[in-house]
């Protein structure tokens, strides 16, 4: 995905939570025109991103050999925003551009992921 395809998908959430539908996003923390590129090795905060990031897509995506690692996702679910039912999927883990029901016929190791929701 391009920064510009980032910003205009922010910008769209924006003007739909203006639009009164059900975006709950502060607004006042986050400026869609201000997403930009910076390197890793510049701020500390990305390096950690970077290391979560990489973990969840390790957990997710099947590699060469068709197996994934979901223990990744394991050891940081106690760190991932849960809402009050205890769901973190769509809070704080939103798979995007599509969600886990559209995953699951391609990567069908993505159901553990739904039962522990339940």
């Amino acid at each position: 995905m391009s920064y510009d395809d980032l910003r205009n998908y922010l910008r769209l959430l924006k003007a739909q939570s203006a639009a009164s539908q059900d975006v709950r996003i502060d607004w006042a923390v986050i400026d869609p025109d201000a997403v930009s590129a910076v390197n890793h090795e510049k701020l500390a905060g990305l390096q950690i991103a970077d290391a979560v990031a990489s973990g969840v897509y390790c957990a997710i995506n099947l590699s060469q050999y068709g197996e994934a690692e979901p223990r990744y996702l394991d050891m940081m679910r106690p760190l991932i925003y849960q809402h009050d039912s205890g769901n973190c999927l769509g809070y704080g883990l939103k798979l995007w551009p599509v969600d886990l029901g559209s995953l699951l016929p391609q990567l069908p190791h993505l159901e553990c992921l739904q039962e522990r929701q339940k």
